[in-house]
């Protein structure tokens, strides 16, 4: 369905459930899950590249991983306000306490962002191809998702003393043939660091 640009719902919609790759290589641009929709697979819109927009309802409580993996045009994924479990803020979602931070959309101007300093997690592909050279993290962290920072433009960055785990290929990349890189330069680590893993 790579023609597909649009999808509609009908009012009354009794869609619960979007399984694995459901929408995955579509044409979609905007999406606004159905508010009864309460579980989602893996990969529900992996390379969906012309998606900008992505809007999930209060009774979606997991946010599964590589549902918007190699999203390239993503801007904002909005949350509806009474949800107990996500927030967005500026369209960057965390949970609802704001102390894990699921997805920085891949397309979204880094210019001005900064995280919560109640921030304690990191998760998987959080920032997969974040178009800042660096990025301040706050002192609360403790825990850097796998491919946390996954082909990002990312420098230079300093990692606070409260880490304790730096998961796989935080810092990968890779080469238009395939070749892992990074365009990480500068790595620095506090002097009392309670970092204990690096994967």
């Amino acid at each position: 369905c790579r023609a597909m640009a649009d999808l509609t719902f009908e009012e009354g919609s009794q869609l619960e459930a979007i399984m694995d790759s459901a929408f995955a290589n579509s044409g979609i641009v905007n999406f606004v899950m159905p508010d009864t929709v309460t579980g989602m697979g893996f990969y529900v819109f992996q390379n969906c590249h012309k998606m900008k927009n992505l809007t999930i309802y209060k009774n979606l409580s997991v946010y599964p991983e590589f549902m918007t993996q190699w999203c390239y045009s993503l801007e904002n994924i909005f949350i509806s306000n009474d949800s107990p479990y996500f927030k967005s803020v500026d369209g960057v979602l965390y949970d609802a306490a704001q102390t894990i931070i699921y997805c920085f959309p891949a397309a979204k101007d880094p210019t001005g962002f900064k995280l919560p300093d109640t921030l304690l997690s990191i998760e998987a592909y959080a920032f997969q191809n974040f178009k800042g050279k660096t990025l301040e993290l706050p002192e609360s962290l403790e825990y850097i998702g796998v491919e946390a920072f996954g082909m990002s433009e990312i420098t230079s960055i300093h990692i606070p003393r409260n880490v304790q785990v730096i998961d796989e290929n935080a810092f990968v990349g890779f080469d238009s043939e395939g070749y892992e890189y990074n365009k990480l330069e500068k790595l620095t680590f506090a002097p009392d660091s309670r970092l204990h893993t690096i994967g």
